[in-house]
């Protein structure tokens, strides 16, 4: 007999720093884009457009995603973990074991 649908577990929260940190990707892309289009339509020739070199359309977004992704993910706060800090006792110093 079938019981109904099994129901898997909630899933654990996501933590601050991983949530910002993909969001800070997708921005960085977003930023990327706009950064290619300036260098594009200003930086490097001004009046002609579509010289940018394929390797710097490449290369930008890659940097910039990965800035954005990294200091977003630095920067924010860690997301406290008090099950973690309960299962390892502190030895009489006060240090973790």
């Amino acid at each position: 007999m079938d019981d109904g649908p099994q129901h898997a577990a909630p899933p654990a929260p996501v933590e601050r720093k991983v949530h910002a940190a993909a969001t800070g990707a997708g921005a960085g892309v977003v930023l990327a884009q706009l950064v290619c289009w300036v260098l594009d339509n200003y930086a490097l020739t001004p009046g002609v457009t579509g010289d940018l070199p394929s390797e710097v359309s490449v290369a930008v977004p890659l940097a910039v995603a990965y800035a954005t992704a990294w200091i977003a993910g630095y920067k924010a706060r860690h997301t406290p973990r008090p099950d973690l800090a309960a299962r390892r006792p502190r030895t009489n110093e006060g240090e973790w074991q």
